[in-house]
Parts: C-alpha cells; structure tokens; sequence
C-alpha cells in the first residue's frame, strides 16, 4: 500500500497521542472510515498496514494496560514482533477488537 494513503489514516493520530492513547479499536475504524467498502479481510490488513507504519515512523509504541494497575506495558520486539502478536490476539478474539481490546499505542518515551 502507498505510504501517501497509510500517512493519510494515520497522521490524525499523531495528534492525538499528544492527549491520550490510541487504541486498535480506533485505527480499526480510521480504516473502515477511509475504505467505506473494503471487506473486513481487507480491513484488518490495512489496520496492520498502519500500524507498521506508525512504529516504524517512530511515531508510537506499542502495548497494553495492566489489569490491575492500569500502567502502561509496553511490547517488546520489532514491527514484526508487534504486528504478529496483534494478529494473535485479534484470531483469539474471533471477531474484531473493541474498546480497550487487543493493543493501545503510546508515544514514544525519550529513552526508547
């Protein structure tokens, strides 16, 4: 996929994690906001596509919230670390993730 349309779906967000975290859920419907009739096959691949892209710009890292303390844990790996264990999570799930669900990026933080 052209890097043009991925840094169209994707630069929003920039903003965004100036705020807040962002979770899969909403890159989810970025995509489906961008590509109205893609199927749902299609959707999760260019929601991956996107996500490579933002932690490969370095614009994002990658993790979840602890269920007890609620900090963030970040990922540990490359994209492609990233990218296969969304997708696992996304397979156990059986259905697309919502709120809270799966992954939530943060900026970077100076020592990463």
């Amino acid at each position: 996929m052209a890097s043009e349309h991925l840094e169209q779906i994707w630069s929003p967000f920039r903003h965004e994690l100036t705020r807040d975290h962002v979770g899969l859920w909403i890159l989810i419907r970025a995509v489906k906001d961008a590509e109205p009739d893609a199927t749902a096959r299609d959707v999760r691949g260019v929601t991956m596509e996107v996500l490579r892209y933002a932690l490969e710009q370095g614009d994002a890292i990658a993790g979840h919230f602890d269920g007890k303390t609620y900090a963030f844990v970040p990922w540990e790996g490359s994209a492609d670390d990233v990218i296969a264990r969304a997708e696992h999570a996304w397979d156990a799930l059986g259905r697309e993730p919502n709120i809270g669900e799966v992954l939530a990026l943060m900026p970077p933080q100076p020592d990463d």
